[in-house]
């Protein structure tokens, strides 16, 4: 993932669930989760798999809109993108 993603889904009551993995090489150390601008989730990252969830999600007409930004990011030698952590999966629990 960039420093940011942004995902839109239909809304559904419930929490967020993220799975993701932070390899070594990021200075990435804390991901904010924000669901139609109101954060819902803002925690602390550790090298390796992690699954983290979300407080309850506010109600949504229409579509939610995420917003997941990383902290800080990296560069890889020859690679111009911006890079924090790597996003596995994306839920409505």
């Amino acid at each position: 993932m960039a420093r940011r993603a942004r995902i839109a889904l239909k809304p559904k009551p419930g929490v967020l669930v993220v799975d993701l993995f932070l390899p070594e090489a990021s200075p990435a150390r804390s991901l904010t989760v924000s669901v139609n601008g109101a954060e819902v989730l803002r925690a602390r990252l550790e090298p390796g798999r992690q699954t983290l969830k979300s407080a309850p999600l506010p109600a949504a007409p229409g579509r939610m809109e995420i917003l997941l930004e990383a902290d800080r990011w990296f560069r890889p030698p020859a690679d111009g993108r911006e890079l924090s952590l790597v996003l596995e999966a994306l839920r409505i629990e």
